[in-house]
């Protein structure tokens, strides 16, 4: 369980994270928000940045 813990961060902090990228970054993927939820945009950009 400690060892899940570190790889996958609470969603708290994914949403921190996201929205930390959104800050920085808003007009760059602000069309992504037209095709996903917020929820669904964050996690696709999480993902990405992970690759």
């Amino acid at each position: 369980m400690k060892y899940e813990r570190k790889i996958i961060p609470s969603y708290n902090e994914t949403l921190r994270a996201c929205f930390t990228v959104v800050k920085s970054n808003l007009s760059k993927i602000s069309a992504f928000y037209l095709k996903f939820s917020k929820e669904s945009g964050c996690l696709y950009i999480v993902s990405a940045f992970k690759k």
